[in-house]
């Protein structure tokens, strides 16, 4: 199935874009649809993720997921 990622901070200035699109085998979870993006950019496989969406929901990495689902991930944010 064919899931559409939005990529925000760190997440985004690694790919080069704020949406990517990867193709994983149903059944899938957040988690797997992460290790899968890892795969195809691996500018990311360094870059710590503390927070994922789907369809503007936070979730957790075990979160089942269908093709019509749009998922995001976060890096931890600094401030005060």
């Amino acid at each position: 199935m064919k899931i559409d990622i939005l990529l925000f901070a760190g997440l985004k200035q690694a790919c080069g874009t704020s949406k990517v699109s990867i193709t994983v085998s149903e059944p899938a979870t957040v988690s797997n649809i992460l290790d899968e993006l890892k795969k195809e950019h691996n500018t990311l496989k360094d870059i710590p993720i503390i927070l994922c969406a789907k369809n503007l929901e936070y979730v957790t990495f075990e979160e089942q997921v269908q093709e019509s689902d749009s998922i995001a991930f976060f890096t931890p944010v600094n401030g005060g």
